[in-house]
């Protein structure tokens, strides 16, 4: 939590993104990020067990990641997905990267990481969003 603080504590970050993204970024707005994304993929695994009694299938709504440099093992962004509130078919992909981390390719090729994540399982399998 405190990496994330860290790392999204900037005005530069904030005024790319929507108002619920809270700038001063605080360390409880940082655990509450963290509880709120456990408490989704506990709802997810739950649902989807229930469902197809696979737990690694799922109907999302949003999913969200950390985004960390290799190097150092420090959160420096994040990234996710989200449905329109009205919209049940059509997904939202956001990121943030703290500032000192622009330029450098690192989004694109988070990004690039993070679809093929949710696109595809294990197996190379296409995956859909529902």
């Amino acid at each position: 939590a405190h990496q994330m603080m860290l790392a999204a504590n900037s005005k530069q970050v904030a005024r790319y993104l929507r108002r619920r993204f809270p700038h001063p970024y605080t360390l409880e707005h940082a655990q509450w990020w963290i509880n709120h994304n456990q408490m989704l993929l506990r709802k997810y695994a739950e649902i989807a067990l229930k469902e197809s009694g696979n737990s690694e299938y799922c109907d999302i709504s949003a999913f969200y990641l950390q985004i960390v440099d290799k190097q150092t093992d420090t959160v420096i962004g994040g990234i996710g997905i989200d449905t329109y509130q009205n919209e049940r078919h059509k997904v939202e992909l956001g990121y943030w990267l703290n500032e000192k981390y622009w330029n450098k390719g690192i989004c694109t090729s988070a990004v690039k990481g993070f679809l093929d994540f949710i696109w595809n399982d294990a197996n190379g399998k296409h995956n859909y969003l529902h």
